[in-house]
């Protein structure tokens, strides 16, 4: 946690000891003006409109909190999903990923996203994933990832591997579980993952080393989350689906399990 965070935790914590104390003047104030019957309408009003006024501020200031690497950052997105399946058991998740080439994320689909759905029955998931197109010259330039796998090698493995994936699966979680890859040409500034229209772990990318000896590294950067409880998470979410539609727009399908595609 750098010193923004701490400062933005201390604030929090700031802010919620004067609402509780603005909760004890409000109760003492309402005893008080018990006798005057037009004053405690008036009264009760201001004050929600005030509490309303520090909640949305509270959910701006959390808005971009640091999570750290892929570890917190993906056990964040398994929480969200889980307590998603548990309020609407019929659930049909979408999940949009824009990854390099899966280097973090691929396990989490197979040792977290699967066995929730294996858990929640009667519930479905679209996960649409965006890779980095093997045949991208730059991205042939980028180097390894940090296990000194190079990146344009995993990319153009995961279509095999998708499909290997699909088929170990029985057959009631393939007729609910729907993936497509395609693969879209740039080296992303960003990256991340957004489920279900409202919550968004994005990412940065990074290079070590100088070129052209330099590697091109994303999951071990700090994720941000994001929400749609205030318009600076709103934004962030449309930034990110905005560029999600242009590279899915441009880019060309390399494996989908979708009805029409077998």
């Amino acid at each position: 946690m750098d010193a923004s965070d701490k400062n933005l935790e201390s604030l929090l914590i700031d802010i919620n000891a004067c609402w509780r104390r603005l909760q004890d003047f409000s109760a003492d104030m309402t005893r008080l003006a018990l006798n005057f019957s037009d004053t405690v309408p008036t009264f009760d009003r201001e004050f929600k409109a005030l509490g309303e006024t520090i909640d949305q501020l509270s959910h701006d200031l959390r808005q971009g909190t640091d999570l750290g690497n892929y570890k917190p950052a993906f056990q964040h997105a398994t929480e969200h999903i889980q307590e998603t399946l548990a309020e609407e058991p019929y659930s049909v998740l979408d999940i949009n990923i824009l990854a390099v080439a899966a280097s973090f994320s691929w396990d989490w689909i197979i040792d977290a996203l699967l066995p929730a759905l294996r858990k929640a029955p009667n519930a479905k998931c679209s996960l649409h994933m965006l890779l980095v197109d093997p045949d991208f010259p730059p991205f042939q330039k980028a180097g390894c990832t940090s296990k000194h796998t190079p990146w344009c090698d995993l990319s153009g493995r995961r279509v095999a591997e998708a499909q290997s994936l699909i088929d170990s699966l029985d057959s009631s979680l393939r007729s609910r579980f729907t993936f497509t890859i395609r693969y879209y040409s740039n080296l992303p500034h960003w990256h991340g993952v957004l489920i279900h229209d409202s919550f968004l772990l994005l990412g940065r990318a990074s290079w070590v080393g100088k070129p052209p000896h330099a590697h091109f590294r994303v999951g071990e950067n700090a994720y941000r989350e994001y929400d749609r409880s205030s318009q600076s998470g709103v934004d962030r979410l449309d930034v990110f689906k905005n560029w999600f539609s242009y590279y899915t727009a441009t880019g060309r399908e390399a494996f989908s399990n979708a009805p029409g595609n077998g």
